[in-house]
């Protein structure tokens, strides 16, 4: 632009916005009012004319709500301005996502740089913006606030009435967490909330009831998807602890590496590796030492046994020519003779645990998700560390007897590993597995013909 064009008009700049509608004036007009006179454009069509009037309108209006937002005085006002931006948005022809995201983000930064509103405020504004959630995702740093609100006031009404919406359309549409992780946490601390309640999981199976459907097939093919992994980043959370933790990680990792390194440490600790795998050879090595006593690992939450053998020589069993980590089996399972293991979680951590395991054994209860879950399940996603937790796997039963009972081949392979190399439930379930506490009950359901 050159002449009187060159420079921009800022919004601010901008006092009002006219058609223009007199008899004899140019066709498809707008008159912009701003300081020291007018400014006419021409649009090429009566249709452009109006999208530029409405934008426009849209841009001042957005401006004048940020500024008055981003210094509240009175939060009477501030909601009843909240109200006011809310009912724009909704009522605006435009048709654009961020007609609907921009006052989102407005009431986020408003919320994210107020931290001393009362929990009445936080409810009142949740409830003002709870139209335009009806069909938009909640930004990070709002989705951050209603993780607070679910663990600060899980009985609150708003939990049941506002988010429940919310969450729903979440796990519908959602079609990847990796990049929204705060809406999958959202999504967390709402199941969480929901199994504060006085009827605990009965509220929270009816919910996954709700999003199955009533029907045989469940009509949204993200649902499913979007539960596991919710499930899953909560029942790793639970572990987290222990497996970023220094103290804790490398008694661990003895026990996952075969103990090699305490191996390389101290004198030789002989340990039986069992496999199941028919394509592992064994091959000798001679373990000698001078003084034969338990070896006590402890943290302050797990608990790591391991007791020295009685022999000098152990048949020890090993991958021939691969370098690669060990066998799940071989991380894990360590003779039930020579170590004991046990993982204790904070009460937080294993009311945690318990609301997610039970979600998993409801998803394997519906016939036609239970091709996808065992599908899901099959590599096994869990850490080491939640498969060495008695109280989780003996929980885990259900859903692996569900996949074993199931007629249908598709669901019952899955209990196999999913690559040659790598265990699988079958392995994990056998007789002296680390999982096993039934005398071979449930494996000899899953070898049935």
């Amino acid at each position: 632009p050159t002449g009187y064009m060159e420079n921009s008009i800022s919004y601010s700049a901008i006092e009002d916005v006219q058609l223009l509608s007199w008899e004899n004036a140019p066709k498809y007009c707008l008159q912009l009012t701003i300081p020291g006179g007018t400014v006419l454009l021409q649009a090429a069509n009566s249709y452009l004319r109006d999208q530029w009037f409405h934008s426009l309108q849209w841009k001042k209006k957005i401006y004048k709500y940020k500024k008055v937002l981003s210094n509240p005085s009175r939060w009477e006002v501030v909601l009843k301005e909240i109200r006011t931006l809310v009912d724009m948005a909704l009522t605006s022809p435009l048709q654009d996502d961020s007609i609907h995201q921009a006052p989102l983000e407005i009431v986020s930064k408003l919320l994210s740089e107020n931290n001393n509103l009362t929990t009445q405020d936080h409810e009142s504004i949740i409830v003002a913006i709870a139209p335009l959630l009806e069909n938009n995702h909640p930004p990070p740093d709002l989705c951050e606030f209603f993780c607070k609100h679910c663990r600060e006031r899980p009985r609150s009404m708003v939990v049941i009435e506002v988010f429940t919406p919310v969450v729903q359309r979440i796990l519908k549409h959602n079609m990847d967490f990796g990049k929204c992780p705060r809406l999958r946490l959202f999504t967390q601390e709402y199941i969480l909330a929901l199994n504060e309640l006085n009827a605990g999981m009965e509220v929270v199976k009816k919910f996954i009831h709700s999003m199955h459907g009533p029907t045989g097939q469940c009509p949204h093919p993200r649902v499913l998807p979007n539960l596991v992994a919710v499930c899953l980043a909560a029942i790793y959370s639970c572990y987290e602890e222990f497996i970023n933790s220094r103290d804790n990680s490398p008694s661990l990792k003895e026990i996952r590496n075969g103990c090699q390194q305490q191996c390389d440490r101290k004198p030789n600790l002989p340990l039986r590796l069992l496999h199941t795998s028919p394509d592992l050879v064994s091959q000798e090595a001679t373990l000698t030492e001078s003084r034969l006593k338990p070896v006590i690992v402890t943290s302050s939450e797990i608990h790591v046994e391991v007791e020295r053998n009685n022999t000098a020589n152990q048949k020890m069993t090993a991958n021939v020519g691969n370098d690669s980590e060990p066998n799940l089996i071989d991380c894990l399972m360590v003779s039930p003779t020579c170590s004991t293991m046990s993982i204790e979680l904070s009460t937080q951590a294993d009311r945690i645990l318990g609301c997610y395991v039970e979600i998993l054994k409801m998803l394997s209860d519906y016939d036609d998700w239970r091709p996808a879950l065992a599908s899901l399940l099959q590599p096994i996603p869990f850490p080491k560390e939640a498969l060495a937790h008695e109280k989780f796997t003996k929980e885990l039963k259900y859903v692996i007897q569900r996949f074993a009972e199931d007629p249908r081949q598709e669901v019952h392979s899955c209990l196999l590993s999913v690559r040659a190399g790598k265990d699988g439930w079958f392995q994990l379930y056998s007789p002296g597995g680390v999982a096993c506490d039934d005398d071979g009950e449930l494996f000899a359901s899953m070898v049935r013909v």
